[in-house]
């Protein structure tokens, strides 16, 4: 990560706005634990480009990382209404409304990210979540489909995968969903353990 950082920061000396320097060395600095650096780069780029809806999405992705969903949403307002065309944003700002308890916004936000985009990763693993929280398991089931058709399989997706099958009772027909999303993201002991759960649940010891 170090190196990936030191890399993305050699670019942004020369190119201190440009939109996938921008967004990667955020993600990176937020990876890394530093917010504050994450901080400093988008709130440049939002100073530069407060009429481009990257740049309050940017941003918004270091207000969630601080814990700061409402004003998430803000800035992915105005990021939408900039960007009416892009999925991505859209899923954000989906995360940022369910961070804040506005379930139906976040709902409609994954919707109209999933209407851009079917594939749309973000928007995928966060409508599984909404729809768990809900419990709204028909629809969770419908999206997890969507999203092993678009091939999703980040550690995001994954959480969620295991998640479902949690809350819904795995089977010996869910163990396969599982071992391949433990398989996929070996360093997470969160996924293991809730692998260990579904086991439990599936009553398979071996």
């Amino acid at each position: 990560t170090e190196e990936a950082i030191a890399v993305l920061e050699a670019g942004l000396v020369s190119a201190p706005n440009h939109l996938t320097l921008v967004n990667a060395a955020a993600q990176a600095y937020i990876g890394a634990g530093r917010i504050s650096d994450a901080e400093r780069v988008t709130s440049a780029a939002l100073a530069a480009f407060d009429g481009e809806g990257w740049a309050h999405g940017s941003h918004a992705r270091v207000l969630l990382a601080k814990g700061e969903p409402a004003g998430a949403v803000d800035e992915l307002d105005r990021a939408v209404e900039l960007s009416p065309g892009d999925a991505s944003l859209f899923a954000l700002r989906g995360d940022a409304a369910r961070g804040v308890g506005s379930n139906e916004e976040a709902k409609a936000s994954y919707e109209k990210a999933l209407q851009l985009d079917p594939g749309q990763p973000r928007a995928l693993s966060g409508f599984v979540a909404l729809s768990i929280d809900t419990g709204d398991f028909a629809r969770a089931t419908e999206i997890i489909d969507q999203m092993d058709k678009a091939k999703v399989r980040d550690l995001r997706a994954d959480e969620q995968r295991v998640r479902f099958l949690m809350h819904t009772g795995a089977g010996q027909s869910g163990l396969a969903s599982m071992r391949g999303a433990v398989g996929r993201h070996k360093s997470s002991p969160g996924l293991r353990l809730a692998g260990a759960r579904v086991y439990l649940q599936a009553e398979d010891y071996t």
